[in-house]
């Protein structure tokens, strides 16, 4: 079942995130997932309105601009989570429709099925792997560039623990920061919610890449099944043509 291995990789991401449920269906398990899912929405809710206020109270327009870009993905990941989330029942199906697809594939076609939608989804897994390899590295140069890029230098502790260009995320501050075990709590959620929200938005696109493609492999086994068929009625028809030749060569 190669469509279910290879979507598999991107639906076990949807189910870290809390979109699909786990395995598990015991009460305390379903509770203790609902839990979950529920600090997932606090952290990418909070952090999107955190976000939105700075962009209304914000002067600088280059911290307006890298916020409203972040923000757009926060935004938009949140809509697309719960959207999913509520209706993840449908989305489930979507991969056991595709197991389906490829069994009766397999039934119609034989191994040689198999043999083609692997080698055609082979690259679909490779380039969702970097997809999201790619997104979580950027995530850690975002993460650390505060570190570097706006580091402390003259500012007394004060100044520095409630700038907000001081973390990762452009986010307004409620309250005031004085100690720096304040301010790391405040750094690592802010790095929670950059890498929880990439998950989301990656994986999501991921699911639903892998999904088209593979419905695509389908597709084209399909179109190369008959093409094979044509090819060999067309050989069968020539060679009758050419045996019904030679015996009315013979007759005259």
């Amino acid at each position: 079942m190669q469509n279910c291995d290879y979507l598999s990789s991107a639906y076990s991401v949807l189910r870290l995130i809390g979109v699909f449920p786990s395995n598990d269906s015991t009460i305390w398990a379903r509770l203790a997932f609902n839990f979950y899912r529920v600090i997932i929405f606090i952290i990418l809710a909070l952090f999107t309105i955190l976000m939105m206020v700075q962009m209304l109270v914000t002067t600088d327009l280059t911290m307006l601009a890298k916020t409203i870009d972040i923000w757009t993905m926060f935004f938009s990941g949140l809509y697309k989570w719960l959207y999913m989330t509520v209706f993840n029942w449908e989305f489930a199906q979507l991969k056991t429709a595709l197991i389906q697809l490829q069994t009766q594939g397999s039934m119609a076609y034989g191994r040689s099925a198999n043999a083609f939608t692997a080698d055609y989804l082979k690259q679909m897994q490779k380039i969702s792997y970097w997809y999201l390899f790619s997104g979580i590295l950027a995530a850690f140069f975002i993460i650390v560039s505060p570190l570097f890029t706006y580091s402390r230098g003259d500012r007394s502790d004060f100044q520095y623990y409630n700038d907000p260009k001081s973390y990762p995320l452009s986010c307004w501050i409620p309250f005031t920061l004085n100690e720096n075990w304040m301010f790391v709590i405040v750094f690592v959620c802010h790095s929670i919610a950059l890498i929880l929200i990439v998950l989301v938005y990656l994986g999501i696109d991921t699911y639903f890449f892998g999904a088209i493609y593979a419905v695509g492999g389908q597709i084209e086994l399909l179109s190369t099944s008959l093409n094979n068929n044509e090819n060999n009625l067309a050989q069968r028809k020539y060679k009758i043509i050419i045996s019904y030749y030679y015996k009315l060569t013979d007759i005259f």
